[in-house]
C-alpha cells in the first residue's frame, strides 16, 4: 500500500503550531512523496485533522473513516531512532501507518524555546481515537 488519499489539512507535513500554510482538502499522495530531508532524521509527512484516509495497493483499498479528526504519519519511529543521518533511512518493504489522537507541536526546549502549552499533550486530559475500517 503505497498510495493514500486523505481528507484533512495538507498537503505538506505540518504540526498543531505550524499549520497556517495547510489547506483543508482531499489529497492523493504516495508514501515518501513529501518526506523532508532534515539534517537529523525526524518525523515528516505528518497530517492533521484527518477525517478520512484510504490506503491502496492498486487492487485493494483500506479505508479509515474517523469519528473525530486524527493525525497520522508514515515513517516508522524505530527507523528514525536508529538513524543518525537522513541517508541512513532506508526504504522498507513494508509501510508504517501511525494514527494519533493528538500530536505535540514542534520543539522540545533542547535548543530553543519550549513548545507553548496549548500545543502540548495535557495531563489529565482524555484523548480518543475512534474510526471505522473498511476493506474494498
Amino acid at each position: 500500500y503505497d498510495t493514500y488519499t486523505y481528507q484533512g489539512y495538507g498537503q505538506y507535513d505540518h504540526y498543531t503550531d505550524r499549520r497556517q500554510s495547510a489547506i483543508y482538502g482531499t489529497y492523493t499522495q504516495t508514501i515518501g512523496q513529501y518526506q523532508q530531508a532534515y539534517l537529523t532524521p525526524q518525523t515528516s509527512e505528518h497530517k492533521l485533522d484527518v477525517d478520512h484516509l484510504a490506503l491502496s495497493d492498486g487492487s485493494t483499498t483500506i479505508s479509515f473513516t474517523m469519528a473525530n479528526p486524527l493525525t497520522y504519519q508514515t515513517i516508522d519511529p524505530l527507523d528514525i531512532a536508529n538513524a543518525s543521518h537522513w541517508h541512513e533511512l532506508i526504504p522498507n518493504e513494508t509501510n508504517t501507518l501511525i494514527l494519533d489522537a493528538f500530536m505535540r507541536g514542534v520543539g522540545n526546549g533542547s535548543n530553543g524555546p519550549q513548545t507553548l502549552d496549548q500545543y502540548c499533550v495535557q495531563e489529565n486530559t482524555d484523548y480518543h481515537l475512534q474510526y471505522l475500517i473498511e476493506i474494498q
